[in-house]
């Protein structure tokens, strides 16, 4: 039995999924030596190992994710239900726990869309010992493991779920503190009660998935809120996460603070591709995003330490040549050794992050007096340069508006910021429940300036002034704001989980 049970298990632990499910179908197990307190049946244990091969490959394949033409059903309901049906008949095969329900319980609220919650309340018991037993336990042990393995799959759907829903229209603005919170409690929960010998590359891969998730998401989230340090140590964190687990199954170096501190080296070239890794090569453009939006939305604290002129595009000097179709930028070379973010070739597209050259090229074609990306402090103190080594007040009036980027003046004529702070506060409401593609409008007839805005976070926004007249519905205007604030809100990116695994319908 175990002859087989070990190769298995490292077939699956490296993602070889084929592989995996022929040593199931092409061998013969001899009959264990069992005690008769848990009569094991061989043919049912190899049925539920070869639905969780199966399961898998839909997971790392994120297929599941595009198999539902409703985004208001539970998390990939599907590979949900898989799981589900796997659970139960694992516990069939060991009588203490087979008749026992699984708790539902919702751990990451997701309003009506996801109206399914995780069976996370069910803890596997210790294992039923006896003297003299070993192979009972090993046995026993091994598929109770199995099923918190399982409930911890379950746990992350919901994650992916929950950015499947943030890059399916109408895209609002969303925050991530409920994620952030799941991911906090699945270590205790469920990984630090994986053991089994069999089961530890599996754990060390779905710990470095977790891992590498909590980091990019505290990363999000210290990026919306201009905590500088946090956001690059997070960065960095996420990436040594990704290289290592990619280590565990081909050895390469791996990047430590210490080795370099530019935020070039955190590209998704840096860390390197994983083709039958589809959650890795996700991540790693998640990663790739984050690192392009800090670059926008901590501006001056790069500026002053001089790590732009190594990742992005001089505003002052756009190369207009790369202009992509959506208007945005991309950035460096087109290889993973650029010296820069460099183009995401992960799932053979480009991924536009060059957000300084972008907004020049905007301005430079559209005749835009301003174009400034907004903090509201929002009683929290804040520093241009990131930080500050004396604590500080709040910023009161118009200073608790800051640029935190700003083309092509530097610092933005605080003239038009008594009426752009008052647009927004009359449109909060609007500006952070429109959709991607809205944008509100506003035209001063004193100042002779039309304004743009739209929200790309919670606590940030944009604006784009022109010093004449301009159409509500103007098209070039709106078409950028909308891309940008796609970008930056993580909808790209995050439809991509949508998108995977559907083919391009042939022209007629």
């Amino acid at each position: 039995m175990k002859e087989i049970l070990t190769p298995f298990f490292a077939a699956l632990s490296s993602l070889s999924f084929a592989q995996a499910g022929q040593i199931l179908t092409s061998r013969t197990p001899s009959p264990p030596t069992l005690s008769i307190h848990i009569p094991l049946s061989i043919p049912k244990l190899f049925a539920c190992l070869n639905l969780l091969c199966v399961a898998e490959t839909s997971y790392h394949r994120r297929t599941h994710l595009s198999s539902s033409k409703s985004t208001s059903v539970a998390p990939s309901s599907t590979l949900f239900s898989s799981y589900t049906t796997l659970i139960n008949e694992l516990k069939q095969l060991i009588p203490s726990l087979d008749g026992k329900s699984t708790v539902v319980s919702t751990s990451l609220p997701l309003g009506r869309r996801s109206s399914m919650g995780l069976p996370h309340k069910y803890q596997a018991s210790p294992p039923n010992t006896h003297d003299d037993d070993e192979e009972t336990v090993y046995y026993e042990t091994l598929v109770q493991q199995l099923i918190l393995f399982v409930q911890l799959r379950m746990e992350l759907l919901s994650v992916y779920h929950f950015f499947v829903l943030i890059g399916t229209p109408p895209s609002k603005i969303s925050t991530y503190d409920k994620v952030l919170a799941a991911l906090d409690t699945l270590a205790k929960k469920f990984i630090e009660k994986i053991s089994h010998t069999l089961l530890q590359q599996m754990k060390v891969n779905i710990s470095s998935e977790v891992n590498a998730l909590h980091s990019l998401v505290s990363a999000q989230i210290s990026i919306s809120r201009q905590h500088f340090k946090d956001s690059v140590l997070l960065l960095f964190s996420a990436s040594n996460t990704l290289k290592q687990w990619k280590s565990t199954h081909t050895p390469s170096q791996v990047l430590s603070p210490s080795s370099s501190q530019s935020l070039s080296n955190l590209s998704s070239g840096s860390i390197g591709l994983w083709p039958e890794n589809g959650v890795y090569q996700f991540l790693g453009i998640f990663l790739s995003a984050l690192i392009a939006k800090s670059a926008l939305y901590f501006y001056y604290p790069l500026k002053e330490r001089n790590f732009l002129s190594a990742v992005v595009s001089p505003p002052s000097t756009p190369n207009y040549s790369q202009t992509s179709s959506s208007g945005l930028l991309n950035i460096g070379g087109s290889g993973s050794d650029s010296g820069s973010f460099g183009v995401f070739h992960s799932l053979g597209r480009n991924i536009e992050t060059d957000y300084i050259a972008a907004i020049a090229l905007f301005v430079h074609k559209s005749g835009a007096s301003n174009f400034s990306v907004v903090f509201e402090c929002k009683g929290s103190p804040f520093s241009k340069l990131g930080y500050s080594c004396i604590s500080s007040d709040p910023p009161t009036g118009i200073n608790s508006f800051p640029a935190i980027f700003s083309f092509p003046k530097e610092p933005p004529i605080l003239e038009h910021w008594p009426t752009l702070i008052s647009l927004v506060m009359q449109n909060d409401e609007e500006l952070s429940t429109q959709p991607v593609s809205e944008c509100v409008y506003f035209y001063d007839t004193k100042l002779d300036t039309s304004y743009f805005i739209n929200r790309s976070d919670p606590d940030v926004f944009m604006v784009a002034i022109f010093k004449e007249k301009k159409k509500s519905a103007d098209g070039q205007i709106r078409d950028f704001m909308s891309s940008i604030s796609r970008a930056l809100r993580n909808v790209d990116i995050f439809s991509l989980l949508k998108n995977k695994g559907k083919k391009k319908k042939k022209k007629k």
